[in-house]
């Protein structure tokens, strides 16, 4: 007897361990908080092509930066969305371009201090496109495109961010899916120090055990991170549960359950040996409710958790397409409790879904959907969503 209790006791403790955390679900709390789209602006597209990536300034409410990608003509459009018009381009030079390797993205702290993300390179220029300084971050026999940092595309659902002169690269792992859990153990974000270089991984920011043993395609394992304060949130697209960092300290990493009102059933893995396979990505797309991006509001100080919704009625030989996916948006307040939901957005294709930004008036969404009925090409379109109060 006394053998099955020190046993018992012995269960629970690595039970423990291996949670590493407490796991809270999300309160809906009754705020009487509706977010519903008002108005809308309309900008004048200049004519490149746009990789859906767009940052607010936060210093200038007004002032937009938006990365673009041409042949030649790489850069970033800076836009006053109330005059509607681009007021100035940064087109790389070539020296640019060449020592970034491959343009992934970029984050702006002010006009004078743009951080721009290549494959294996961190930069940093002012508004006219001097460069202030550049680094590696890792070292010519440490990196190859064949490691999982060459995957450090930096994209819409995670903006790098700077905290404490650290920045946060969260990243796609170039690994395939294997028994050993390769993929699912590595950490999914890294830290690039900028006062002396240093280039390290962040602890624990590997993906949660319900990944494991299982076979995912990468609309699976597309994390969104952002920055409150001192905290870092994780998002994963199969998983209700957020995980929370408190990155000035050592903590246990928290978790909270913030499930989607529409979530009907949990995604199902895809078949291993289907996974480069274009109808069963397809089909497994259209059949999974996925988390998308996660958002942080600091005006409002709430996050948004923006969810895809699975498709009933698709037929395969149609075309697929990404951009007409349907979702909603689900907003948090700062304890990650639930506060609102809208209803089901592009019934009919209009929006674009990865493709906004957020100032003091509230979250702006592109409406430049090619099926959008009102769609232009020499325009780019957005529409904004309020947080208001609700008196229903």
């Amino acid at each position: 007897m006394k053998f099955l209790i020190s046993l018992f006791f012995l269960s629970f403790f690595f039970a423990c361990k291996n949670d590493k955390s407490a796991q809270e679900l999300s309160k809906h709390v009754n705020y009487k908080k509706s977010l519903v789209a008002s108005k809308k602006v309309t900008l004048k597209n200049n004519g490149y092509f746009y990789s859906f990536y767009t940052q607010a300034d936060s210093n200038n409410d007004s002032i937009v930066y938006r990365k673009k990608m041409r042949s030649g003509k790489d850069g970033i459009d800076i836009y006053n969305i109330y005059k509607k018009e681009s007021q100035k381009e940064i087109i790389f030079t070539p020296e640019v371009l060449r020592l970034l390797g491959r343009y992934h993205g970029f984050n702006v702290k002010s006009k004078d201090s743009i951080f721009l993300f290549g494959l294996n390179k961190i930069m940093m220029i002012n508004s006219a496109g001097d460069i202030l300084f550049e680094r590696k971050l890792l070292s010519d026999d440490q990196f190859s495109e064949n490691k999982p940092i060459s995957s450090a595309a930096v994209v819409n659902n995670s903006q790098p961010y700077i905290f404490q002169n650290k920045i946060y690269l969260t990243y796609w792992v170039d690994l395939p899916p294997d028994k050993s859990n390769l993929l699912y153990k590595s950490n999914v974000t890294s830290i690039y120090h900028i006062n002396d270089g240093r280039f390290f991984e962040m602890d624990s920011s590997n993906y949660p055990t319900s990944y494991f043993d299982k076979c995912w395609c990468n609309l699976d394992t597309n994390v969104s991170n952002v920055l409150r304060k001192n905290t870092a949130v994780f998002s994963y697209p199969i998983e209700d549960t957020l995980y929370i960092h408190t990155l000035d300290e050592k903590k246990a990493i928290k978790k909270k359950i913030a499930r989607s009102k529409y979530k009907e059933r949990e995604v199902k893995q895809m078949p291993c040996d289907k996974l480069w396979d274009r109808e069963p990505y397809f089909k497994h797309s259209y059949e999974s409710f996925l988390y998308s991006d996660l958002v942080y509001d600091r005006y409002r100080d709430v996050y948004y958790r923006f969810c895809k919704h699975l498709k009933k009625d698709y037929n395969m030989k149609d075309k697929f397409n990404s951009l007409n996916d349907t979702f909603s948006i689900m907003v948090l307040d700062n304890q990650l409790n639930v506060i609102y939901e809208t209803a089901i957005l592009n019934t009919k294709p209009k929006y674009i879904s990865f493709d906004y930004f957020i100032n003091k008036e509230g979250l702006w969404i592109s409406t430049n959907n090619p099926d959008n009925e009102n769609y232009k090409e020499d325009e780019l379109g957005f529409e904004l969503f309020e947080l208001k109060n609700n008196e229903n």
